[in-house]
């Protein structure tokens, strides 16, 4: 009858004499398993293509020859609780113009990176020269602030060289992917929507 076809379809049956197992399904649950794997698949290969893009930017910085001004980061060991990227700006952005600072909430260290070259070191000398003091204070915290340079300097900028590279290729492949999905610019039968030609 159809409730024992039923059974005999959807259940797995043990063979002890080869110590396998078969599985018996119907054609749509085979269908929907093989997409499923599929799925998984294709899935396993963008992580991979993306890791491997990233890595390979990142490689691709570590012999090339670094510019950058000097004497324009500005490292601090300390900072309170409820720090913020902004008020890191008002602290060190009264004397010198800030272009980036290297810093997220709830972290006790970071840098900030100004405009001019030697703008750290005039940066420095400005706030300890307000506050008539040989620390700085961020936030009500005594911090150590260090202008970086020699090796150290040049790190700071591989590194953030290394980190732009690998957004790029990150960025890339993203895009790559959603066009892949969404068949952008195109219609039904490969053609391009609005007819004409490029």
């Amino acid at each position: 009858d159809v409730e024992t076809l039923e059974k005999f379809v959807t259940g797995t049956y043990k063979f002890p004499e080869t110590e396998l197992d078969l599985t018996v399904m119907t054609r749509n649950e085979y269908y929907k398993k093989k997409e499923e794997e599929r799925k998984e698949l294709k899935g396993k290969l963008r992580e991979s293509a993306v890791a491997a893009a990233i890595a390979t930017a990142g490689d691709a910085t570590a012999d090339e020859e670094l510019k950058y001004e000097n004497g324009c980061v500005l490292a601090f060991d300390k900072c309170a609780e409820d720090t913020t990227r902004e008020s890191l700006k008002e602290i060190f952005g009264k004397a010198e113009e800030i272009q980036w600072v290297n810093f997220a909430k709830g972290e006790s260290m970071g840098k900030v990176r100004f405009t001019s070259p030697g703008g750290a070191e005039r940066a420095l000398e400005a706030l300890l020269k307000e506050s008539e003091s040989t620390t700085v204070k961020i936030d009500g915290v005594e911090a150590t602030c260090t202008v970086l340079s020699g090796d150290a300097e040049e790190e700071y900028y591989r590194e953030v060289k290394r980190e732009v590279a690998q957004a790029k290729a990150h960025t890339r492949q993203s895009r790559s992917n959603q066009y892949r999905h969404t068949g952008r610019g195109r219609g039904r039968g490969n053609k391009r929507r609005g007819g004409g030609s490029y």
